[in-house]
């Protein structure tokens, strides 16, 4: 009787109770518990009120635990899972733009504007406002090659912008006819069966 209830000797012996918590911990929800146990508890620790409120905001990474009750947020999830290679792409490609535009205008504006471009960091912040096509107007480039510069920046932002939309919004649509696809399988197998 006993060798008829025990599992056969190949199969695999359930996790410790230990290996189980320790997986849960270092799992993306066990790690977003854990950001906001330590955000909790960070009023005894900081006596700074700025710094304080700061940490109060990561409490906000909390909402991500909601995910894994939304159905579209898992198909978006496996969405950029499948097109991350590209959406890695798209962000050298940003990068690799943003640092031309602040080298070629600190190259070019940097002796005529050096509150505005006269240093590297500067006209990094100037090429990530204009890739991002955000645009405060604090500093813009005077010279005709300055500005040449800066049209390629802001137009390479947009087209930057578009593309991983792009990608993710296929990837998602893929997602979905898949899913719709398995659907109607099942659905033809169990009106093949005989069940409705």
């Amino acid at each position: 009787m006993r060798g008829g209830s025990s599992p056969p000797p190949n199969a695999k012996a359930p996790a410790p109770p230990w290996q189980k918590r320790w997986r849960f911990i270092f799992s993306p929800i066990g790690l977003i518990d854990l950001v906001v146990v330590v955000v909790s508890l960070a009023p005894f620790f900081v006596a700074n009120a700025a710094v304080l409120r700061v940490i109060r905001l990561l409490r906000i990474v909390s909402i991500m635990k909601f995910s894994r009750f939304s159905a579209a947020m898992r198909e978006i999830g496996a969405a950029l899972r499948e097109r991350s290679y590209d959406l890695l792409v798209c962000a050298t490609l940003a990068l690799v733009l943003v640092l031309l535009g602040a080298a070629g205008l600190y190259w070019v504006e940097g002796d005529l504007q050096p509150e505005q471009f006269g240093s590297i960091p500067r006209a990094l912040w100037w090429a990530v406002i204009t890739l991002t096509t955000v645009g405060y107007g604090d500093a813009y480039p005077v010279t005709a090659l300055g500005r040449l510069i800066g049209s390629a920046v802001a137009i390479g932002g947009v087209l930057l912008v578009a593309l991983p939309t792009g990608i993710v919004a296929a990837a998602f649509s893929d997602a979905m006819q898949r899913r719709r696809e398995a659907m109607a399988r099942a659905l033809e197998e169990m009106e093949g069966a005989g069940l409705e």
